[in-house]
């Protein structure tokens, strides 16, 4: 199974983050645009790989169509769903309801 490895040690501000998303004008998306929003925490910074492996900004960190699909707060959340279904395939084809599944079964560790 081939899925991203990128990951946020905390997602206590992963609810600012995605509203900074929704609200600002689409930036590159980089270590500068998230400490203009003062998330200057390493683990803040972790976003960054996190939406390349969402496919929400590229590598370079622009912006992508699902980056911009996702400003639609009406669509955000089926927005966000298919970015993990598409970034975990592997994982949802092995068990569709892998997303409820306990982490040790997937091989996941704890």
């Amino acid at each position: 199974m081939a899925f991203p490895r990128a990951y946020l040690s905390s997602a206590k501000n992963l609810p600012a983050i995605l509203a900074a998303i929704q609200t600002s004008k689409a930036p590159q998306f980089d270590k500068k645009f998230l400490e203009s929003l003062e998330l200057k925490s390493p683990s803040d910074q972790k976003i960054i790989d996190v939406l390349k492996g969402l496919k929400f900004i590229s590598d370079q960190g622009a912006p992508t169509e699902r980056y911009y699909a996702f400003l639609d707060q009406t669509q955000a959340p089926g927005i966000l769903a298919d970015a993990f279904r598409d970034a975990y395939a592997d994982l949802f084809q092995a068990n569709i309801n892998a997303h409820d599944t306990p982490r040790p079964t997937l091989g996941l560790g704890h």
